[in-house]
Order: structure tokens, then sequence, then C-alpha cells
């Protein structure tokens, strides 16, 4: 340490109690500290830092037999992926996954759930007697140019008529209550430990290269060119 410290700071007779010596490291040390907290703010910002410090592993969807008697956090699903594709039965883009309440399902672990979803939701429809909802195409022409535009109409038609029917509100209730699932946590020491030392590790290098350049480079010549060489001591 004290030869560390030799070498970032220089200690001469001729500058002892020079009140310019005591000045150089004033504002050296002020810089430092404005470069370490800028450094800091830097690389938690720009920093590639992917990987969450904490996971969550899915145990059981609330459409599984276990889903009661399992312990852990219980997280909601249908604001995101439920509440906009799957009631609708459309099918889920490939690398896509589900989040829920901010907790993003691996691609298998959401296509299982879709699955059971699509499942669940035919049943609901068939309980409430929303079934006989469906977009009618047979009346559409032929015609590739109207084609569209009818298929269209028929399926905003099925869907309004469906939405307007007086079971429509307690089949949204249960559909949103079947989008749960629970999950445990994980913590991830080795991820925490390794962004910390980036966090830090960083910043002190580069604070150190600072000094090591402006006292131990500029401010060690400066004082050679003025007072020529340090003196060894008897």
């Amino acid at each position: 340490m004290k030869r560390l410290l030799r070498i970032l700071f220089v200690k001469r007779e001729e500058t002892k109690d020079r009140w310019w010596d005591r000045l150089f490291y004033v504002l050296l040390g002020g810089t430092s500290i404005l470069l370490l907290l800028l450094a800091i703010f830097l690389t938690f910002t720009l920093g590639s830092f992917n990987d969450p410090w904490v996971s969550y592993r899915p145990v059981a969807f609330s459409l599984e037999p276990n889903y009661k008697t399992a312990s852990g956090k219980e997280l909601s699903c249908i604001e995101d992926y439920f509440a906009f594709n799957v009631a609708d039965n459309e099918p889920m883009a490939d690398g896509e996954g589900i989040k829920c309440d901010g907790v993003v399902l691996s691609e298998s672990d959401s296509r299982r759930y879709v699955a059971l979803y699509h499942a669940a939701d035919e049943n609901l429809q068939k309980q409430y007697g929303l079934d006989k909802y469906y977009a009618d195409t047979s009346a559409c022409p032929p015609s590739t140019a109207k084609l569209s535009d009818c298929v269209f109409n028929a399926i905003m038609k099925s869907s309004n008529d469906k939405q307007a029917d007086p079971s429509y509100s307690k089949y949204q209730d249960n559909l949103k209550n079947l989008a749960r699932i629970k999950v445990t946590q994980e913590i991830n020491f080795g991820v925490i430990l390794r962004d910390l030392a980036s966090w830090t590790l960083i910043p002190i290098l580069l604070v150190l290269l600072w000094v090591l350049f402006w006292s131990s480079v500029v401010y060690r010549a400066t004082l050679y060119v003025i007072y020529g060489k340090k003196a060894k001591s008897s």
C-alpha cells in the first residue's frame, strides 16, 4: 500500500508546506471525486446488465389441478397478452413471451399456458352460450376485392353481438381469473456480485489512472524540470 502511495503521490522537500502543492492535491482530489461519480453513473446507465438479480420460475398455472396447493407468489397475466389476443384465439407470434405482472415467461411456458387457456376459454364460451356467435362468411362474395371487407364486417358483427350478450360480463370475469400463475423467486448472487464489481472496479480503475497521470506523471515531471532529480535521503 505504501509503495502504491509513493507511486501515485509526489513527496519532495522542495514542495513541503508549499501552498501550491496543497492546492494541486485539493484540485486533484476534487476532480477525482467528480470523475468517480461520473464513471459510476455512466457505468450504471450505459452498461449492459441484462441478467436480472432476481429470476422467477413458474411452478403452477391456474388451469392446472395442483394450482391451489402449489406454493409461490401469485401473478396476474391478463393485462398483457391475454387481454388482447388470447380471448380472440389469436396465435402467439414466434419468440413472444407472456408477461405476468412484469415477469416474462419463456416461450415454451407461454405456449403451454396459451394452449391451456384456449381450451378453458372455449369451455367458458360454451358454458355461457357464447359459442353461437361466430363470423358467418357464407354470404361473402367470392370476389377478392370485396372478400376481405366482408370477412372483417362479419367478424366485427359477431364480436359486437357477443359483447352485447348479458352473459358476456360474467364470462369476462371468469376469463380474467384464469390468467394467473404462481412463481418462485430465485436470487442470482453470482449476477449481483458481477454487476457490483463492474459498477465499482471500472470507476475505481479510471480514478487511479486519472491520479496516476496528473500526479505521478505530469506533476512529477514538472517538479523534475523545476528542481531536478530528487535527492536521495541519507
